[in-house]
């Protein structure tokens, strides 16, 4: 057989597995996060049409993560079938190395992780980032979202009455302190209400007490002070280290300005450091 049809043939076989293995597994991670969806949307008033939808974004970031098992299992269920129909002895009988054996598969591996990790990473992360969006929007209630970019943090909270926006510089987790807080309230239509500045301000339980805040209001020609004011949230200090976009979310080229940008505003990010050592 020549080397170019010998190549082509452990190529097409180990492929064929791979596609095999990815389907299954993809069918049985989309059953059991289907299942957990379906608890989900029973909780929130949602159906079976949102889970399924929120199922399918989801899938390709979490059986990403299975590629190397794929491509390994794949590698071995494809020469244990070589083997047992003999062709492999009679391989090793032509005198061919091992090497030219196992390159086909050792390449598709290399080829495979490399176009997940440049050309499909990115676009499962952007699903599961809008797969969680539809999460948080099927409540239909208060809802909570936090992002850190160059300016700092900032939060967006929405409830039955207003919206809230808050930017904070820094953030310290163990404290619950912010650092030059501002916030922005806006009714549900999006019209300004009230805006409110403060050097440094707490999380305490389900409030945001701000100190020295100054408030200012549409018509306002001065802002009012005030040495403490007191702001709901629905977050909780717990909530407000974890309500941010989970690390399957970002592709692996969106990962490092985030980590830096999240450790230099106090947040955790170990998560987000082993996802990027992971891919």
């Amino acid at each position: 057989m020549p080397p170019a049809t010998l190549f082509r043939y452990i190529l097409l076989r180990t492929s064929i597995a791979v596609v095999g293995l990815f389907a299954a597994l993809a069918a049985m991670v989309m059953l059991v996060d289907l299942l957990e969806n379906l608890r989900y949307a029973s909780k929130v008033g949602g159906d079976f049409g949102f889970a399924a939808q929120v199922t399918m974004l989801r899938t390709p970031a979490m059986t990403q993560a299975l590629a190397p098992f794929v491509f390994l299992f794949a590698s071995i269920w494809m020469f244990t079938q070589l083997n047992r129909r003999s062709e492999l002895a009679v391989m090793r009988s032509a005198g061919l190395s091992i090497w030219r054996l196992i390159g086909p598969a050792a390449l598709l591996a290399a080829l495979g992780g490399l176009a997940l990790i440049i050309f499909i990473d990115p676009i499962s992360a952007h699903m599961m980032s809008v797969g969680e969006k539809m999460k948080l929007d099927v409540r239909g209630q208060a809802s909570s979202l936090v992002r850190v970019f160059g300016d700092g943090i900032w939060l967006r909270q929405r409830d039955e009455g207003e919206v809230l926006l808050i930017n904070a510089d820094s953030f310290d987790a163990e404290r619950g302190a912010l650092e030059n807080v501002t916030i922005w309230r806006l009714d549900l239509a999006g019209v300004f209400k009230e805006r409110i500045d403060a050097p440094d301000a707490v999380l305490a339980g389900r409030t945001i007490e701000l100190r020295d805040a100054r408030m200012k209001q549409p018509g306002d020609n001065f802002s009012k002070r005030t040495p403490s004011y007191s702001v709901p949230t629905q977050l909780t200090l717990a909530d407000f280290r974890e309500n941010v976009p989970p690390p399957e979310s970002m592709s692996i080229w969106d990962l490092p300005r985030f980590i830096l940008l999240a450790e230099a505003a106090g947040l955790s990010t170990s998560r987000y450091n082993i996802r990027f050592h992971d891919l």
